[in-house]
């Protein structure tokens, strides 16, 4: 394989979560964690990513609250160093690391919650978009 490291999955995972630690350091603060989170959510929703490792960027921006321009850098950071990882090792290793709040920190969030509320933006979004979403959802 090309790239910054060898073929990693002839490695053990405690050494890939080490790697995977050290090159994208923990988030700073609670809101960089969810945005984070989030966007691990909205990639980890994508099956194939494909062409351009931006085309999540719009998906993740359309049900995140605004985040500014630092904090976006590491988001986007982050979803590409997500990318690497999973053409190396795959969504298996990436899913068990992001389900493990020993292994991945400030990083964990049950993945029920982060769907929830990456669900919860996305409908918010289309409520302000669209005033009928709107009124469907009022009235359920």
């Amino acid at each position: 394989m090309s790239g910054r490291y060898p073929d990693l999955t002839n490695y053990n995972d405690d050494f890939l979560v080490y790697i995977f630690q050290t090159q994208y350091p923990a988030p700073t603060s609670t809101y960089e964690a969810r945005c984070v989170q989030d966007a691990y959510t909205v990639i980890r929703g994508q099956r194939e990513l494909k062409g351009n490792r931006l085309d999540w960027l719009p998906l993740f921006l359309s049900v995140s609250t605004p985040i500014g321009t630092g904090l976006q850098r590491r988001v986007i950071d982050f979803c590409n160093h997500v990318v690497t990882f999973r053409e190396r090792v795959g969504w298996e290793f990436l899913d068990n690391l992001m389900g493990d709040p020993k292994k991945c920190g400030s990083l964990y969030c049950d993945v029920g919650v982060r769907n929830a509320r990456v669900a919860q933006r996305f409908m918010t979004t289309l409520a302000i978009v669209n005033p009928l979403t709107k009124s469907l959802l009022k009235y359920g």
